[in-house]
């Protein structure tokens, strides 16, 4: 049994993470970065991120990749994420 919170999570305002309504952590900056509240969106979107990563990594990781339809899916679905990490939203 996984010790982690199921996902999915989501990053909320101030840095909170969530899983549903559960917040889960906080992405916390020190206090000498220019843009704080920048880098704390960031760090919690990468954090938020982490369920969808780890699936990933297990799909990439996976016998399935010798298949080429399976590989491309994966591939296609990293590039989302990536997308989806380098958002301004």
């Amino acid at each position: 049994m996984s010790k982690h919170t199921f996902g999915p999570w989501r990053a909320g305002k101030h840095g909170y993470i969530y899983a549903g309504d559960e917040i889960i952590g906080v992405a916390n900056v020190p206090e000498k970065k220019d843009d704080k509240a920048a880098t704390v969106r960031a760090n919690s979107k990468l954090m938020a991120a982490a369920p969808d990563m780890l699936r990933l990594i297990q799909r990439l990781t996976s016998p399935h990749m010798a298949e080429m339809e399976y590989r491309m899916e994966a591939f296609i679905d990293a590039a989302e994420l990536i997308n989806q990490l380098n958002s301004d939203d």
